[in-house]
């Protein structure tokens, strides 16, 4: 590893290398090997903050957080590196959609949604044609009860088609509260969506809830119900599964009533 030899070296050149590399490695998905030279740097205890700060990067993308919390104290608020050609070079390196995907995804769990989705639109700048970053940021948008401008963000790739079965269960959910604002013509759009997650992953739980709000909401009581009872069938927590059960039986006691 460049790393380990680094450390007994005096030339800077390698040091320098290795920190460009973990950066790159995040960034290009090869988050396994920006792990190893990492915990190498620590072990080492060569250049302390800066391997800190590397080690809170590593650890935000790996949702790490016992490393996170471990090192951010020592992390170096700015990584400083010398003006270097080979630096230049690697530093214009294409960023890995995969390393966007899991930044996306570890803000979106971890952050409030508007600093998530100002984190999240420089990414949405650099992926435009993806539905799962269109997906994360229009979820972000929908948290904050901005389900116009979800909508612009999910609309761009509708016509696509795309095989994912998330984008369709936010695109569900943000046009079923559309509806509910004075437009009642989107509930078809809310209805196709969670047909279209369904048939991608008939085994998602919350696809079965999201189809029972959009019967809740045509008061298809029945049929919600069923859908209900489904997604408690397939809940991999048991106080969801209480929950929709429960959900269940109140549509059910509706669908009964004179």
């Amino acid at each position: 590893m460049l790393f380990r030899s680094m450390a007994k070296s005096t030339n800077a050149m390698p040091m320098r290398r290795a920190v460009v590399s973990v950066q790159l490695d995040v960034q290009q998905g090869r988050i396994e090997d920006a792990r190893a030279t990492v915990d190498a740097m620590l072990e080492s205890e060569v250049a302390p903050a800066t391997a800190s700060r590397l080690a809170v990067l590593v650890g935000q993308v790996q949702n790490d957080r016992d490393l996170v919390e471990a090192h951010q104290d020592r992390a170096a608020n700015v990584l400083v590196l010398p003006d270097d050609p080979i630096l230049r070079a690697l530093g214009g390196k294409a960023v890995h959609v995969l390393a966007d995907l899991q930044r996306c995804l570890l803000w979106s769990e971890s952050l409030p949604p508007r600093q998530a989705l100002q984190r999240m639109r420089p990414i949405l700048k650099r992926r435009p044609g993806s539905p799962t970053v269109r997906m994360m940021v229009a979820d972000q948008l929908r948290k904050l009860k901005q389900f116009e401008e979800a909508k612009k963000v999910l609309d761009v790739v509708y016509e696509d088609d795309p095989p994912d079965h998330e984008y369709w269960s936010v695109d569900a959910l943000v046009h079923l509260e559309l509806s509910r604002q004075d437009d009642p013509g989107l509930r078809e759009r809310a209805r196709d969506s969670i047909e279209r997650a369904i048939r991608i992953n008939p085994t998602l739980a919350y696809g079965w809830q999201i189809k029972a709000f959009v019967h809740e909401a045509d008061e298809q009581w029945a049929f919600a119900a069923d859908a209900y009872r489904k997604a408690a069938e397939l809940a991999t927590r048991p106080e969801d599964a209480e929950s929709w059960n429960r959900s269940a039986d109140e549509c059910a006691g509706k669908a009964a009533a004179p």
